[in-house]
């Protein structure tokens, strides 16, 4: 019993890392950029899932704006070997970007019981819904 006491403890100390080497080890196992991770953990702060969304549907508006900037001001986009590299970066940019947006789409945000996708809870659902059904998710995602 002792010995895999000791064996634990010991195991346990070679696994403490420092909190950057998680943070790095975090972004490699689920591919997420340093800029997307900051972006994710500063909707986490927010009690209500709408409010999550909406932050990161903001943020990444935001650089798509800053994607299309670059592509019309060709001054202050990276220096490129080749000049179809410049459209190819563009490109790349935006398929990141549209692929984050695409992925919190699909994601459900709960209300009570129920899972509704996110894309449903845009516009015109929300007049819909009434400020019952908010302040209720509220109350249920706080822990």
């Amino acid at each position: 019993r002792r010995l895999s006491k000791a064996n634990y403890m010991s195991t346990s100390a070679e696994l403490i890392m420092s909190k950057e080497q998680l943070y790095d080890m975090f972004q490699n196992i689920l591919s997420i950029k340093k800029f997307e991770h900051q972006m994710i953990f500063n909707s986490a702060q927010l009690d209500n899932n709408d409010e999550q969304a909406a932050t990161i549907r903001r943020e990444l508006d935001g650089r798509m704006k800053q994607a299309e900037s670059l592509q019309r001001q060709r001054g202050l986009m990276p220096k490129f070997v080749h000049k179809e590299m410049e459209t190819l970066y563009i490109d790349e940019l935006k398929k990141s970007i549209n692929d984050l947006m695409s992925n919190l789409e699909s994601l459900p945000v709960r209300g009570g019981s129920e899972q509704k996708p996110l894309r449903s809870r845009r516009g015109a659902s929300h007049s819909r819904h009434g400020s019952s059904s908010s302040s209720g998710m509220h109350s249920s995602t706080k822990s």
